[in-house]
C-alpha cells in the first residue's frame, strides 16, 4: 500500500539530504560548511525552509495516493504534469516580483513545451505497460489536481530561506544544502501525520495498521528507500544550481 511505501521513500529522501550536506555542502572553498552554516540559521529562515518542505510532502503523499486510486497513467500526468508545468510559472512570477529576472524566457519555456511532450509520452507508456487498466474515477482525478497545486508551491517558500547570493549564506540564512537539509526535515516530521489520517481515511480499500509495515519484505522497503535518495539527490543539484539558472 501507498502509504507504507511512502514511509520508506521519505527516510531515503532524508539520507539523501544527510548525504548532501556533508559531502558536497561541506566541500571546496566557497561558503559556509554545512555545520557551521546551521550554528548560525536563524529561526525565520528555518521555518521556510520546514514549511517547504511540509507542503512539497503534503503534495507528494496526494500524488502517490491519486497514483494508487486512478493508475499511473492518470495520477502521474495530471498531478505530476501540473504541478512542474505550474511550478516553473509560480516561480518566474516571483522572479518577476523581485525585480530580478533570472531565467531566459524562451530556453524556460520551450523547456516547459518538451515537459508537456514527456508527460503526454510518460501517460501513454503507462496505460500500454499497466496489466489492467484502470477507469480514472472523479475522485483520482480531483486528487491528482489536488496534489499538483500543492507541489508547485513549495519550491519558492524554500528559496525564501536561502541566502540570495546561493553560495556563502547571509547572516542568518542558509546555504543551499542546509535549506535541503531542513525541507527534508519538514517532509520527515509531516510524514506520520499524514500518514495516521490516511490510514484512519482511506482512499481506497480498507483501514490498514502500521504493523503491515513490518510484514513487507527487506527488498521492497529497499526499492522505497532507493526512491527517496533518487529523488532528493536530484533535489539537492536543483537548488546548487538555483543561484545561476533561477528558481524557475
Amino acid at each position: 500500500r501507498f502509504e507504507l511505501f511512502y514511509m520508506d521513500f521519505i527516510v531515503g529522501t532524508l539520507i539523501a539530504a544527510i548525504i548532501g550536506a556533508f559531502t558536497a555542502g561541506s566541500l571546496g572553498s566557497e561558503g559556509r560548511t554545512f555545520l557551521t552554516d546551521l550554528a548560525q540559521a536563524d529561526l525565520t529562515s528555518i521555518f521556510y525552509a520546514l514549511l517547504g518542505g511540509i507542503v512539497w510532502n503534503l503534495g507528494t503523499f496526494l500524488l502517490v495516493a491519486a497514483m494508487a486510486v486512478a493508475g499511473m497513467s492518470v495520477g502521474f500526468p495530471i498531478g505530476g504534469g501540473l504541478a512542474w508545468v505550474l511550478g516553473i510559472c509560480v516561480n518566474f512570477v516571483l522572479e518577476l516580483s523581485a525585480d530580478k529576472p533570472q531565467s531566459k524566457t524562451g530556453m524556460l519555456f520551450t523547456g516547459v513545451a518538451f515537459i508537456a511532450a514527456a508527460i503526454y509520452l510518460s501517460m501513454l507508456s503507462y496505460r500500454r505497460l499497466a496489466k489492467e487498466q484502470k477507469k480514472p474515477s472523479a475522485k483520482g482525478i480531483l486528487i491528482a489536481l489536488a496534489a499538483g497545486v500543492t507541489i508547485a508551491f513549495f519550491y519558492g517558500l524554500v528559496v525564501k530561506s536561502l541566502d540570495p547570493a546561493f553560495v556563502g549564506g547571509g547572516s542568518g540564512n542558509l546555504t543551499p544544502f542546509t535549506g535541503v537539509f531542513f525541507f527534508a526535515v519538514g517532509a520527515f516530521i509531516s510524514t506520520p501525520i499524514f500518514n495516521l489520517v490516511v490510514m484512519r481515511y482511506p482512499v481506497q480499500d480498507e483501514r490498514i495498521s502500521m504493523l503491515e509495515y513490518f510484514k513487507g519484505s527487506a527488498y521492497t522497503h529497499f526499492i522505497g528507500i532507493v526512491g527517496g535518495i533518487i529523488w532528493m539527490a536530484g533535489m539537492v543539484i536543483s537548488f546548487m544550481s538555483v543561484g545561476a539558472a533561477g528558481p524557475a
